[in-house]
Order: structure tokens, then C-alpha cells, then sequence
């Protein structure tokens, strides 16, 4: 919205988009860098921007949609692990010490860079930051654009 760039989203089932631009059919999709990933290094299709805060080490010569022209743009895929609200603390602090240490291993982080993931391991209080800043920067889109359900 904020580069005036006008685009006709043509709803697609999971990762079909990319099929449609890898046939022709259409000419441009957002779609995770795991599915596009063999088909960019392959040849068939060019990469043109990632969504991501930074270039990644998989595509470096893909800049970011940001330094293409649309600063301040970056759309991430993130998971993260909830439980109940009232879950006692010392189980939370046990349950994120655990899978902070899983996931910053040197086996995991180089997995998870090879298909363009960052292993991150964050605290529940960055966690909870992260998804109520993304939960108001979605919604500001949303609202702005005048989104609505059908």
C-alpha cells in the first residue's frame, strides 16, 4: 500500500501460487523461500525480493523488498510455543530453557539456515512482545486497507 503498487491477489491452496508463476501464468507470488528455494537455485524462476528485515545467506544476491525501494517493508513467518495463560513460571522459564538450547545448537541453526529460517531461542517476555507488535502492526494494515471477512 505505501508504494501505490496496485496487484490482484489470485487465491491459491498452499504453495500452488508458485506453481502458477513457474507455468506462466502469473506473474509474481509471495511464497516461503523452503518452497521456492530448489526452483530459484535451479534456474526456472528469479527471485526478486525478500520479505525478510535482511537479505538471507541462502539467496544473498536477492536483495530485501525494503532496499528494492519500499522502506520499513518486512513480512516474516515466525513460530513460537504458547501454553495456558496461568502455566506456573518455573515450567515456563524450564519449557523456554529447553527449547532455547534445541533450537540455538549448531545442528538446528545450520538446518534451519539452509532453507532461509533463523533459529532465534528468544524469552517469553521477548516472545510476547514480538507477537503483540506484530498483532498491532497486522491490524494497522488490515484497518488501512479496509480488509474485511466474507
Amino acid at each position: 500500500m505505501s508504494a501505490g503498487i496496485q496487484m490482484v491477489n489470485v487465491p491459491y491452496k498452499g504453495s500452488l501460487s508458485f506453481n502458477a508463476v513457474v507455468a506462466g501464468e502469473v506473474s509474481a507470488a509471495f511464497v516461503s523461500v523452503l518452497s521456492a528455494l530448489p526452483i530459484v537455485k535451479s534456474g526456472r524462476v528469479r527471485a526478486i525480493g525478500v520479505t525478510t528485515r535482511e537479505r538471507l545467506d541462502v539467496l544473498p544476491d536477492v536483495p530485501t523488498i525494503a532496499e528494492s525501494g519500499i522502506p520499513g517493508f518486512a513480512a516474516e513467518n515466525w513460530f513460537g510455543v504458547s501454553v495456558p495463560r496461568r502455566t506456573p513460571e518455573a515450567i515456563v522459564r524450564r519449557l523456554n530453557e529447553i527449547i532455547a538450547a534445541y533450537v540455538k545448537s549448531p545442528e538446528v541453526k545450520e538446518r534451519f539456515e539452509k532453507t532461509g529460517a533463523r533459529a532465534i531461542g528468544s524469552s517469553p517476555q521477548e516472545f510476547e512482545q514480538l507477537v503483540r507488535s506484530e498483532f498491532k502492526r497486522w491490524g494497522e494494515v488490515v484497518s488501512k486497507a479496509g480488509i474485511t471477512v466474507e
